[in-house]
């Protein structure tokens, strides 16, 4: 929910592979087949990491990616949260709870383990 609510509604086709995740959650969440089947009708529109991101090195992008990622969650938070005042405050999103799924996104699934412990010992 996070992801839908903060995230940029210009950034269609992300939307639409959030939507197919969430759409079969757990069957997505049973193998990496699974995961890859439910996103295979949605392009994205590049599927590589910008050169910003990679200096050159196709390898490399993940780590500032997902940083680039967090930031723009932030911002579409505070977006949607002002643009929420207007109307119902019932669909705010609390800024706790879009960190604490930051930090358990980290936790959970950052590749680099010592990194992920110090970001979660300093969280």
């Amino acid at each position: 929910a996070l992801l839908h609510r903060a995230l940029p509604p210009e950034m269609k086709a992300t939307h639409k592979q959030i939507d197919a995740l969430q759409k079969n959650f757990d069957e997505v969440a049973s193998s990496e087949d699974a995961l890859l089947k439910a996103v295979d009708g949605v392009k994205l529109d590049s599927n590589t990491w910008s050169l910003s991101c990679t200096k050159g090195d196709h390898h490399k992008g993940y780590t500032c990616g997902l940083w680039s990622m967090f930031h723009i969650i932030s911002v579409g938070l505070v977006e949607h949260n002002t643009n929420e005042e207007e109307g119902d405050n019932m669909n705010q999103i609390a800024t706790m709870d879009a960190a604490n799924s930051l930090r358990d996104y980290i936790s959970h699934f950052f590749g680099c383990e010592e990194c992920s412990k110090n970001f979660v010992r300093s969280y």
